[in-house]
């Protein structure tokens, strides 16, 4: 029979499955458990976190501390500019217990981060830069990993190619071009 933890760890780990993190705990802000949030530059301009926050206060955010989600249920929430808020979460209202808590990532399935519209990128003119050969976006597939760029080449060859930004050297949407540095072989892939 499994445990209660167990349990507990099954719930909480599918509960985070929905979530998207949106924001990163940075530092303690004062002495009485508040926690310095900055929230993500991604989250959509038309969402305020914290409002979805103070609507939702009865669930959950998220957070990972050594491999388990965590429910953290906040106890009082304020802005602080545009990019940033103050949160004290119940049980949190220490700053020896909040040191826990820095450097984490915060999750809820309230407040989705903007995605780029990667779809948009279909005709799109692929240069790598190592090789000089060019492509042509023919489809994008999503996955939870990662995108990828289905491309064709000049005598309809068809390649992948994950869009990773570390590969992205530059990106004109001027002329729908992207410039790459495409590892040795990956188009062997």
């Amino acid at each position: 029979m499994a445990s209660t933890k167990d349990n507990y760890n099954t719930i909480a780990q599918n509960a985070i499955t929905n979530c998207e993190a949106f924001a990163i705990m940075h530092k303690n802000y004062g002495n009485d458990g508040e926690i310095l949030v900055k929230l993500n530059a991604d989250v959509s301009k038309d969402v305020n976190p914290v409002d979805v926050i103070l609507k939702n206060k009865n669930e959950p955010l998220w957070t990972i501390i050594n491999s388990i989600a965590v429910p953290l249920f906040v106890e009082s929430i304020y802005q602080l500019g545009n990019s940033k808020a103050i949160i004290v979460f119940q049980d949190f209202q220490d700053n020896n217990l909040t040191k826990l808590l820095l450097a984490k990532k915060l999750y809820s399935n309230k407040i989705i981060p903007q995605k780029e519209d990667t779809h948009s990128l279909i005709d799109y003119k692929i240069v790598d830069n190592n090789t000089a050969k060019e492509f042509i976006v023919v489809n994008v597939i999503e996955t939870k990993m990662n995108t990828i760029l289905e491309v064709v080449d000049n005598d309809n060859n068809e390649f992948t190619i994950p869009l990773a930004t570390q590969l992205i050297d530059k990106q004109n949407d001027k002329t729908k071009t992207i410039s790459m540095n495409l590892p040795e072989g990956i188009l062997d892939l």
